[in-house]
């Protein structure tokens, strides 16, 4: 693989838009990645997923036909009362992610959410689970 470093205007660029961006970092037209590491212990797997600026209230899981989805959803406005809005801002922040876990029972899997970031435990051995059911945060 080559790597191409970028062309002077094109890090200005960069650097510009950043600077000018990074105060509508919760507008609801940006994309809200779920940064994930997965860990392997001898039994089980650990998932600690990024979510920052959510509430453990924000945050639902579920697990359908082996698939264990997060989605997380943070609505907040902001409204200062006078005559004439000089500000009004709404913000929306907003992401979802499926992660494939097997045939897993989902009274063995585990949640936890402390400092932004979300621990979800299950074990490696499968068990037969049927329907949608929802997994409860600690």
């Amino acid at each position: 693989m080559k790597i191409v470093p970028k062309k002077r205007t094109e890090f200005f660029d960069d650097i510009f838009d950043s600077v000018f961006r990074a105060p509508l970092s919760f507008v609801s037209d940006k994309i809200v990645k779920m940064q994930t590491d997965i860990r392997e212990k001898e039994d089980h797997y650990i998932l600690d997923i990024d979510l920052a600026g959510f509430k453990k209230e924000d945050i639902n899981i579920t697990l359908d036909n082996g698939y264990l989805t997060v989605e997380a959803q943070y609505n907040k406005s902001i409204d200062e009362e006078k005559e004439e809005y000089l500000r009004r801002e709404r913000y929306l922040k907003s992401c979802a992610r499926s992660y494939y876990v097997g045939e897993i029972s989902h009274e063995d899997i585990k949640a936890s959410y402390e400092n932004g970031v979300l621990t979800i435990t299950f074990p490696k051995e499968h068990e037969k689970s049927s329907g949608k059911k929802f997994i409860s945060i600690e």
